[in-house]
């Protein structure tokens, strides 16, 4: 999942209704109730096309089966069937604010899910407490969204950019801490960069380690080599380099790393992305130590085999990183109908406020007053596994009931 964008590193790269997006219209105000007797009506602004389009994807096909599975396979809540009227921001903030506009004023829906990149989460912040329709966020990532922009209308089952800085903290402490260690970091020049390197230099630097600084590159890189000659002529080397990337140039960024022979002069971390990122990454990613909220074979329960086989069944391979999040979104949103008896916006934000949900990754609360949902995270190895052909991530230390970063 860019930003501030979806989280994290690693990470790389329809429907029940889909419909062409006519223009919003100038109007302010809350959108009209969907009609009692017709469908329920659901928004999803996220990226079918453009740089995270294959986080777009895992967090629709996500979507659907939390719904499915939230509804007992009937997409109705209360004998109203439930429609999705997605549309693509291509990743553009002006794009996406603007179909979720039109998606309120001239398709009336009830709730908005998404976006894939936080940069388009922004705007989409503002729409919703504009026009007091429920937000919720997922995939996207930074930690700004659940506080700094954050308003009664907006909620989040994504983990957010805090919580892979927190949870390696946690294991750093239970193994010793970090004193003696230093560290750099490596992002991209973004709010999602911006906000993931503020969280990674609070959360080391309390660990005992010393932070050496960052470098920032351009989202839309793809040749790192300059990048990488800097890091490799630092004086002292870093002991531990922080990477966070997200979508484009990602794969190009772990390989040329390795091709430099950077992971043999210093240990490299941060957040590790889903089961579509390792495989493109192949031995690139042996090795790498770091945190994931989401992998289908770490997480367990009712929901998350639910999911996997029924993803399995319908895209003929595992669910990916926000397929997990956005399941538990769908989750949320028909628990929110269902306890709300109504599609009224002060009923569904009563509803979302401090609601649990049993998700793929276990009980997960969301926030009464920071909107956030509590999850756990997984600080994991990547391991090369030849019969799966990618490095595959083997739980060091599950960190439960993380909560995002403290509202500021």
């Amino acid at each position: 999942m860019g930003i501030k964008a979806p989280a994290a590193s690693l990470m790389l790269a329809s429907t029940f209704f889909l419909a062409g997006c006519g223009a919003a219209t100038a109007s302010t105000g809350s959108s009209p109730p969907n009609t009692a007797s017709g469908p329920i009506k659901i928004g999803v602004v996220t990226s079918e096309s453009g740089p995270l389009s294959d986080y777009g994807q895992q967090e629709i096909r996500g979507l659907k089966l939390g719904i499915l599975y939230a509804t007992k396979g009937t997409d109705k809540v209360d004998g109203r069937s439930i429609q999705l009227l997605i549309r693509d921001d291509g990743g553009s903030p002006s794009q996406g604010s603007t179909m979720m506009k039109d998606l309120i004023l001239n398709d009336h829906v009830v709730m908005v899910q998404g976006p894939a990149y936080s940069a388009v989460a922004i705007p989409m912040e503002q729409v919703a407490g504009q026009y007091k329709v429920p937000l919720l966020i997922d995939p996207a990532a930074d930690d700004d969204l659940t506080t700094t922009y954050l308003n009664p209308y907006v909620f989040r089952t994504a983990a957010d950019t805090y919580m892979y800085a927190a949870a390696y903290a946690d294991y750093l402490k239970s193994h010793g801490g970090a004193s003696g260690q230093t560290f750099y970091q490596f992002a991209p020049n973004y709010s999602f960069g911006t906000s993931s390197v503020k969280d990674w230099a609070t959360a080391l630097t309390d660990a005992g380690a010393k932070n050496l600084g960052v470098l920032y590159a351009p989202e839309t890189t793809t040749d790192f080599s300059s990048y990488i000659d800097k890091i490799l002529a630092l004086n002292p080397l870093p002991k531990e380099l922080v990477v966070t990337w997200a979508g484009v140039g990602a794969v190009d960024l772990f390989k040329q790393m390795e091709q430099a022979g950077l992971y043999q002069k210093m240990k490299v971390i941060g957040a590790i992305g889903g089961y579509n990122g390792l495989k493109a990454l192949g031995h690139a990613a042996n090795g790498f130590i770091g945190v994931t909220d989401y992998y289908y074979s770490l997480a367990n329960g009712t929901a998350n085999s639910y999911l996997v086989k029924h993803y399995q069944a319908k895209y003929g391979e595992p669910p990916d990183l926000f397929s997990g999040t956005s399941f538990a979104a769908g989750q949320a949103m028909v628990q929110a109908l269902s306890k709300a008896g109504s599609t009224k916006a002060s009923a569904l934000i009563r509803a979302l406020s401090g609601m649990t949900i049993e998700a793929p990754k276990g009980t997960e609360t969301i926030g009464q007053s920071s909107h956030q949902a509590t999850q756990p995270m997984y600080v994991v190895k990547l391991v090369w596994n030849s019969s799966a052909g990618y490095a595959v991530p083997q739980d060091i230390m599950t960190v439960p009931n993380l909560a995002g970063q403290p509202g500021q």
